[in-house]
């Protein structure tokens, strides 16, 4: 038999499938996530941009293509306020920054994906006020078909910009560490040379390969969509179908 790595088995695995094999998503999202708080250790929770341009880079150099959107991004976020009330408004990311291109930024692969790190982060916007509430939803990382996101209705992205290169020396400093970071963590983890005898040994490795730890749940598909919905209120509450008076709601952040 001839051995391959790991890594390349995993990237074919996935042109097959169209899909980006779940455990190189793992890989790629603890990247970023471990360089957006290295980087900007107060401040990782507001840096969608750098997020967006570090997932474009990891992808890029596994050879897979993808977009970066940039534009607007609102959902139905509650829990249950001091006084045992429910509560709930839609937020997100929808006012301008003059320093920044667009509200929000996220990837699209070429296989569909939605890639969006970042909006997982959202419930530390409210650190502030949270600490008088009994509960509140937290975001998972999302990281699924966009088609699949129809099962979430009250989710409403909104496409301004799309960026097929990024110019990082037009980047900012920030950015460009933050791709450099992940990017150094990625390629720097010893699975990487793994190497495999055939197909059927893949699983068997990965399960021997522990994965870092990432903040939130990944939502990546139907069946992780159906998990969430028992288990996590954002998932639940944006899975109704949103009523006229929801869809007015001006977003809060």
């Amino acid at each position: 038999m001839t051995q391959s790595r790991l890594l390349d088995r995993l990237i074919k695995e996935s042109f097959q499938q169209r899909e980006i094999h779940p455990y190189l998503k793992r890989m790629v999202l603890a990247a970023t996530q471990s360089a957006l708080r290295q980087v900007s250790p107060d401040k990782y929770i507001n840096k969608c941009q750098g997020a967006a341009a570090a997932i474009f880079m990891l992808l890029r150099s596994l050879r897979i293509r993808s977009t970066i959107c940039g534009g607007t991004v609102s959902w139905l976020y509650g829990g249950i306020d001091q006084n045992g009330m429910a509560w709930e408004s839609r937020c997100g990311f929808w006012s301008n920054n003059p320093e920044l291109p667009t509200p929000h930024a996220w990837v699209v692969t070429e296989f569909g994906g939605l890639v969006d790190l970042t909006c997982s982060y959202f419930h530390h916007v409210f650190d502030a006020q949270r600490k008088g509430l009994r509960s509140h939803d937290v975001l998972p990382m999302i990281w699924m078909k966009s088609e699949n996101l129809n099962a979430l209705p009250s989710v409403q992205y909104n496409v301004t910009a799309q960026y097929d290169q990024i110019d990082l020396a037009s980047c900012d400093k920030g950015a460009r560490q933050v791709v450099g970071t992940a990017l150094s963590y990625f390629w720097g983890q010893q699975w990487i040379e793994s190497e495999v005898q055939s197909d059927a040994e893949v699983e068997k490795i990965i399960s021997t390969i522990p994965i870092p730890p990432l903040e939130n749940s990944v939502l990546e598909g139907p069946r992780s969509l159906e998990q969430l919905r028992q288990v996590n209120g954002w998932v639940a509450r944006n899975s109704a179908m949103p009523s006229g008076m929801t869809l007015a709601m001006s977003p809060t952040v």
